[in-house]
């Protein structure tokens, strides 16, 4: 069976492509060729047929890889789910899928007992050498399913390109997390648009560490590595327990091509000397999503490693990536996050009417877009306007086809001047003073009913770096003027992020809560 053909009918996987585990070791295409066609024989065993959900939850690894294509195989969907999830989301969030397999970390066998008894279950070794196992005798281990005797291979299932590949979930932030539905031929498309993109070669090392819940961990980790001929380093969160650890992994790994999230490259810029520069010596490039991408940071970065950090924009909605800039003609300083990739762009303003070099809600066309939320075509619809997917992000376009992004439509703060003010135009302004590692900003509601300003400001050294709050007020009126200045701003110790980089901007009213 060719691993390639559930998606890519026409496409011969390259034998380029390997899977390197720890220890000097290399799964080759023909192993993992065999693994996904023994998995695939279990599925079918276990009743897995066309529209069936498997539910993944074990975090980055092989595994994760041969699941996804045997499920492809299948015809059935693929749903991963985060690995820092407490039972509760895990609840929340999946309760509606009744998957008919869940193939999970073995410590996670009675949640998945308890909320789906009548799925199969298969369990993955974990970490934890204390990990219950005891407590949920009818799972299967993982090691019985890809060892045995010779098998054959079961039948592909025949299914359209319009098919349901995968459900990937939305944070949960604000709420109950969203099922998005991606087809198979959104997912293909985004998998090739991604090696076009960013001109990945057969061979080359990439280490992605975005995990297989996320658009850019299940598109470029389990999909474009294998069409394009990659030796794919999974990166679980086993090799990765700190930043000096995962930084020792990075130089071990040797890769050419390296996705991170912005949170890393902040990381990076504020230890600065104290990181090796050579830690990247074999990096052609570094891709970077999944948040607003400071530019500081990402100057300091470059300035200190001398890798290219190639920023690119997508949401899971819009099927991934969009738009990027390209390793061709990078240039350090550049404030925008690239030009349309395989893709029509417009912004709009509140009142719909197209404004291409205005400011207004980032709009995106393409052949990769959702299918939808599952079951729940009220919010798909409200998503789409006339087959333009609203992303909910507000950017500016300028001649030259540039993105800017300035922040979240339905972020703004409502100011006393009737200003509507996005936190990320000040917080990226206040992350480049010198004296500023980070910033996070807010709208504190009045008693006039309007909102007022507020910063919190993490410093690059607390202890001797401190720098007064009317200097920083000042450094921010002095560019976006009285009206988007913070009335307060409070110094603390950290901000509540997700290891994508984003802020918990839920948890920031709590914290400003001992400040204020």
């Amino acid at each position: 069976m060719s691993l390639l053909f559930p998606l890519f009918p026409d496409t011969q996987a390259l034998a380029t492509f390997f899977v390197e585990r720890q220890g000097g070791d290399a799964g080759s295409l023909a192993d993992i060729s065999r693994q996904v066609t023994r998995v695939a024989q279990r599925l079918a065993e276990a009743g897995v047929g066309v529209g069936d959900t498997v539910l993944f939850h074990a975090g980055q690894r092989e595994e994760a890889l041969v699941l996804f294509w045997a499920a492809m195989a299948r015809g059935a969907i693929f749903a991963p789910l985060d690995e820092t999830w407490p039972d509760y989301l895990v609840e929340r969030a999946a309760g509606g899928l009744s998957p008919r397999l869940v193939a999970c970390d073995a410590t996670r066998c009675s949640l998945y007992q308890r909320l789906f008894p009548a799925a199969d279950r298969v369990a993955f070794p974990s970490a934890d050498q204390e990990a219950p196992t005891a407590d949920a005798p009818d799972r299967s281990d993982w090691s019985d399913w890809i060892g045995g005797d010779a098998f054959d291979a079961p039948p592909l299932a025949i299914v359209p390109p319009s098919a349901p590949a995968a459900y990937l979930f939305t944070s949960g932030s604000t709420g109950t997390p969203k099922a998005v539905v991606l087809s198979r031929g959104a997912l293909a498309h985004g998998a090739r648009l991604t090696l076009e993109t960013f001109e990945w070669a057969p061979g080359e090392r990439l280490v992605n560490l975005p995990e297989p819940h996320t658009m850019s961990g299940l598109r470029n980790g389990l999909v474009a590595s294998v069409l394009g001929g990659l030796r794919w380093i999974p990166f679980g969160a086993a090799r990765r327990p700190n930043l000096f650890a995962l930084l020792e992994a990075l130089e071990d790994a040797k890769a050419e091509r390296l996705v991170i999230g912005p949170a890393l490259v902040r990381q990076l810029a504020v230890l600065g000397d104290r990181v090796d520069p050579q830690i990247l010596a074999s990096t052609k490039a570094i891709y970077c999503t999944g948040a607003m991408l400071s530019p500081i940071a990402a100057d300091q970065f470059h300035a200190h490693f001398g890798v290219p950090i190639v920023n690119y924009y997508g949401l899971t909605e819009t099927g991934g990536i969009c738009v990027s800039q390209r390793l061709a003609g990078w240039r350090a300083g550049d404030r925008s996050i690239g030009t349309a990739a395989g893709a029509e762009l417009r912004v709009a303003p509140e009142q719909g009417e197209p404004a291409p070099l205005g400011l207004g809600e980032l709009q995106v066309r393409s052949p990769q877009l959702m299918s939808g939320y599952r079951d729940d075509p009220q919010r798909t619809a409200g998503r789409f306007d006339d087959g333009w997917l609203r992303t909910g992000d507000l950017a500016r376009i300028d001649a030259d086809g540039r993105v800017y992004l300035v922040g979240r439509s339905e972020g703004f703060i409502k100011t006393a001047s009737t200003d509507r003010v996005a936190p990320e135009e000040v917080e990226m302004l206040l992350e480049e003073h010198p004296a500023v590692a980070e910033a996070a900003v807010l709208g504190v509601k009045t008693a006039q009913d309007y909102e007022r300003i507020v910063a919190l400001v993490v410093l690059r050294d607390p202890q001797g770096g401190h720098v007064a709050e009317t200097e920083l007020a000042d450094f921010v009126g002095s560019r976006l003027g009285t009206a988007r200045t913070p009335s307060q701003i409070c110094f603390v110790p950290r901000l509540p992020r997700r290891d994508t980089g984003k802020i918990i901007r839920s948890e920031l009213q709590e914290m400003l809560d001992e400040y204020v």
